[in-house]
């Protein structure tokens, strides 16, 4: 076989000469790396770097955050105002998100999950103010 590798930061093709062999077990690499990507544990990772994310998003208006979900947790009773608000409302989302999160970690137990995928899933997780 001859495969076509591009670079995808310069664009250059190089054609290189593979066995039958050798492509499957290309391929069953990447479809081994591609499975790792969507285990339980690494749809929790993508989640609590999706909330903590959201919790170093500067507001415009107050210029509060935080470093990551759970530092958000730890102002939720400040004495400033915006800063427990904004604290009250990333932990009100999370748990949301964690809620659904754990419905569907139970819907792949039971082998009728809704999405097949990491990317899916957190594509469907509740939005912020949602």
């Amino acid at each position: 076989y001859e495969i076509i590798v591009v670079d995808v930061v310069t664009g250059e093709k190089t054609v290189v000469a593979m066995t039958a062999e050798q492509v499957a077990e290309a391929q069953a690499k990447a479809a081994a790396e591609e499975a790792a990507k969507n285990t339980p544990q690494a749809a929790m990772d993508v989640i609590q770097a999706v909330l903590d994310a959201e919790a170093q998003q500067v507001d415009p208006v107050t210029l509060v955050y935080f470093s990551s979900i759970h530092t958000a947790g730890i102002w939720v009773n400040s004495s400033n105002p915006a800063r427990s608000a904004r604290a009250k409302a990333l932990l009100a989302w999370a748990d949301k998100v964690w809620d659904f999160a754990t419905e569907e970690q139970l819907k792949q137990l039971a082998g009728t999950p809704t999405y097949k995928t990491v990317a899916e899933l957190i594509a469907a997780l509740p939005k912020i103010g949602a």
